[in-house]
């Protein structure tokens, strides 16, 4: 589809987004429940990679996509930093009160790191991406603002206001 997309003389701008999560998305309070329970699992022994966007930055990278098209391009709208399935997981099951995520349940997305330094430079002076998902994990929360954005913000952003 996105040959045709490029093949088809128009201009054109192709997002290419991550996971999401954030209000409104199943993936919050999926696995926030599952760590309350005892049941979180992620997949293989943790080490494969998931490429998040908050929901609200992919809604902003629509918006810059069709305000600010400037040429024909192909973006990744992603979080600044990939992090793996144990690095979310694990946080989310501290954070919850639960056991460590379980090791070995199907893997539901392939693993892969990609960059969103491409997107940086097409919308020159647009509002880049914080690293939303990766801020949330220890020594990478710089600030409170991030964690406000997720469903499971009260903790968050008590947890980010202490470091």
């Amino acid at each position: 589809m996105e040959r045709l997309v490029a093949d088809s003389g128009l201009r054109w701008t192709i997002l290419r987004d991550g996971a999401l999560y954030g209000p409104h998305t199943s993936r919050d309070e999926m696995w926030r429940s599952q760590a309350r329970a005892g049941e979180l699992e992620m997949p293989g022994d943790g080490s494969d990679y998931i490429l998040l966007v908050h929901v609200a930055d992919l809604a902003h990278a629509f918006v810059l996509a069709v305000e600010q098209t400037q040429a024909s391009a192909i973006l990744s709208v992603v979080d600044d930093a990939p992090t793996t399935y144990r690095e979310i997981l694990t946080y989310i099951a501290r954070l919850e009160g639960g056991p460590d995520p379980k090791r070995g349940a199907n893997t539901p997305l392939p693993s892969f790191r990609i960059s969103n330094a491409r997107h940086r430079r097409y919308w020159v002076g647009g509002r880049a991406f914080k690293a939303t998902a990766r801020a949330l994990l220890g020594p990478w929360n710089h600030a409170a603002e991030p964690a406000r954005r997720m469903t499971i913000h009260p903790r968050l952003a008590k947890a980010a206001a202490r470091s």
